[in-house]
């Protein structure tokens, strides 16, 4: 073992485009989504060892998680299996600020970062491609959050196409403070009637000209429907996402999270505008890939 203490950084993600296609026999969707990393909405997650003491994985105010119901204790448990490192004497601290079952990969992001940092202590003792299989078999999206970066992501979001991102993006990030259930979204995706998909292309295509008001033009996600049907809240922050001065704005993933784009000038003041209505649940996150 090297280090004594590893903390690393765990961003959200947002779905700028999001198609839902056939359901699978192992019960996943195929899936054909653009991920976008969020260094701005972060958890931290710090490893540390002391001898002597029993494995443990805590967060939020000191709440002991189990194997059973959390993901990392579960990363970890794979980690050391696929390593043969013992997890004796390790605590697993996350400081979290991404909205729990929010849309934003929070939980999935943390579990990757688990496994990042628990191969940094050891030593590297694993390679890319075996934590990668690692984080297949935690979920979907876990292995997008090993290297985050812009991709299209196919199959159940774990097959990655990078893309180029050059849009000084400016992102406004509204959590209404309420779980919602990926299962019940993907449960209820054909419950509402709403539009077709466009070209995933004119997403890329936008992204890598830095065209903002195309971008906002192509940004999709199927989830939408049936979650502002469930909440209609949300339909309510999307508007006001407009009027303060976004180019464009959807929820993120299966949400409730909701995302206003627009040009990285303008962030500031459109932040404060929504800021005065939904003070305690609004994020400022800027993208520059440039």
């Amino acid at each position: 073992m090297n280090p004594l203490s590893v903390t690393l950084q765990s961003p959200a993600k947002l779905n700028l485009y999001l198609h839902v296609g056939e359901c699978r026999e192992d019960g996943y969707h195929e899936i054909t989504t653009v991920f976008l990393p969020l260094f701005d909405l972060c958890d931290f997650v710090t490893i540390t060892h002391q001898e002597g003491t029993p494995f443990s994985v805590t967060a939020g105010e000191e709440v002991t998680l189990q194997e059973e119901d959390n993901i990392c204790y579960t990363a970890a448990s794979l980690f050391s299996q696929e390593s043969g490192s013992s997890l004796d004497g390790l605590r697993v601290s996350i400081e979290k600020h991404i909205p729990v079952a929010a849309g934003l990969g929070g939980g999935s992001s943390n579990a990757a970062t688990v496994l990042l940092g628990l191969n940094q202590m050891y030593g590297h003792p694993l390679t890319r491609g075996r934590l990668f299989e690692i984080a297949k078999v935690l979920g979907a999206d876990v292995p997008f959050f090993l290297d985050p970066a812009p991709v299209i992501a196919r199959g159940i979001g774990n097959q990655f196409e990078p893309i180029p991102c050059n849009a000084e993006l400016g992102l406004i990030v509204i959590n209404p403070g309420f779980p919602v259930s990926s299962g019940w979204a993907y449960h209820n995706l054909h419950s509402v009637r709403h539009l077709q998909p466009p070209e995933i292309a004119g997403v890329t295509k936008a992204m890598e000209e830095g065209d903002i008001d195309a971008l906002a033009r192509h940004t999709f996600n199927d989830l939408e429907y049936p979650v502002c049907y469930k909440f209609p809240i949300l339909e309510v922050l999307i508007e006001f996402l407009y009027e303060a001065g976004c180019c464009g704005a959807h929820v993120s993933g299966s949400g409730p999270t909701v995302f206003g784009m627009c040009r990285k000038d303008d962030a500031q003041y459109i932040r404060e505008e929504v800021d005065r209505e939904f003070h305690d649940m609004v994020y400022l996150c800027m993208t520059a890939y440039t």
